[in-house]
């Protein structure tokens, strides 16, 4: 039999701000890419319980109800927007958003990242899809928006503020010193398991 190697996965801590500057540390696995190559078949790979096609997987797997091919589309699209230290992150405002169901559906939010119905109509278009709830699609158009929104703001904790609230909304609580919601509280706490 050939011999099977596994690079270890390594973890970090994301640090964050508080609302009134004060620094507190979550921990939060920072995924790297890894390299897995089985040489039991051609062109085949396991990685736990899950057999996906290749040689090389470029993320640790959660054990998350996402299959392997939805969630290394995820990490892909963090790389696509240079956010993939926020790659836990953005499975922890999925599971928060709609606990992981591609069909969760609130008032006018739709899939796994609960896009508006504008945002929604507006992704099947950007990104070539026929419909919002298509999970690569959802994906696609949330992490674009989360990426514009940690890049505007630099706070893991002012993003999903305006992701969640809008702009404007966010701006409401920043002027009265609120730089934190449960909402905020909730994904950042939220744990993922390997």
């Amino acid at each position: 039999m050939k011999k099977l190697m596994i690079i270890a996965l390594v973890t970090s801590c994301l640090t964050v701000y508080g609302t009134e500057g004060a620094v507190m540390t979550s921990e939060l696995p920072r995924p790297r890419a890894e390299i897995v190559k089985l040489e039991p078949e051609p062109d085949t790979m396991f990685v736990g319980k899950e057999v996906t096609r290749g040689y090389e997987i470029r993320q640790p797997l959660y054990d998350i109800p996402l299959d392997a091919a939805l969630q290394q589309h995820i990490y892909k699209e963090c790389e696509r927007y240079d956010i993939v230290d926020y790659y836990p992150l953005i499975l922890k405002q999925i599971k928060v958003e709609s606990g992981f169901d591609v069909n969760a559906t609130n008032g006018q939010y739709v899939g796994l990242m609960q896009l508006s119905r504008d945002n929604a109509e507006w992704a099947k278009s950007a990104f070539g899809y026929d419909s919002a709830y298509n999970p690569y699609c959802n994906t696609s158009a949330g992490i674009c928006i989360m990426a514009g929104l940690l890049k505007k703001y630099g706070d893991p904790h002012k993003a999903l503020m305006a992701y969640n609230l809008g702009e404007a909304g966010a701006q409401r609580l920043w002027n009265n010193n609120i730089y934190t919601t449960n909402y905020t509280i909730l994904i950042i706490s939220t744990n993922l398991t390997f």
